[in-house]
């Protein structure tokens, strides 16, 4: 009767040894992928900053000077928006460096016109510039404000509304959102 509760024992003793054996290592191999996936996780997190952080600087590198995307588009308007008789037809060609082939084809689809024969002239009054930076470009609100002369006669003040994209050092989209001028009664 000893002996067959030893063996039992024994039997019992081996089963609860071997069960432990297996779960202390399933728990080890559980333990190691949950630090596998910690030190993953973390390493794709770092990745992301540094992704990140290069898309930012490249961004800004690119664009951080504000000014010099403010530069050009102010150079754009000026150039195409500020004129007299006798730079009219000049001013076309002047805008190429400024914009894309698409924006310049938009800009010359109807061709340039004859000069009159009176005295003319748009004169910009204010330029304000509203830009934001977008992953592969910036886009800009323009508030322009002008006023167009005829044989020494002011006309009031017209503010036009633009839409802009600039890539590079280039213009991709020009669309007027609106035009805007006072009503004055007589």
């Amino acid at each position: 009767m000893k002996v067959k509760l030893i063996i039992i024992l024994s039997v019992i003793t081996m089963i609860s040894l071997f069960a432990n054996l297996v779960i202390s290592l399933n728990l080890t191999q559980a333990l190691s992928e949950k630090d596998d996936a910690i030190n993953q996780s973390q390493n794709y997190e770092k990745k992301l900053e540094e992704l990140e952080g290069k898309t930012i600087q490249e961004s800004r590198q690119e664009y951080v000077n504000g000014d010099a995307v403010e530069k050009l588009i102010e150079s754009f308007f000026r150039t195409n928006y500020e004129y007299d008789q006798s730079g009219y037809k000049e001013r076309i060609p002047s805008i190429k460096p400024y914009v894309s082939d698409e924006v310049y084809g938009q800009l010359t689809t109807a061709g340039v016109p004859e000069i009159p024969g009176i005295e003319f002239s748009n004169t910009i009054e204010n330029i304000q510039i509203y830009s934001t930076e977008k992953s592969s470009h910036v886009e800009s609100l323009i508030l322009l404000d002008t006023t167009y002369q005829v044989e020494g006669f002011d006309n009031s003040v017209i503010t036009q509304l633009f839409n802009i994209q600039v890539k590079g050092d280039v213009i991709t989209k020009l669309e007027q959102v609106g035009t805007f001028s006072k009503l004055s009664e007589s």
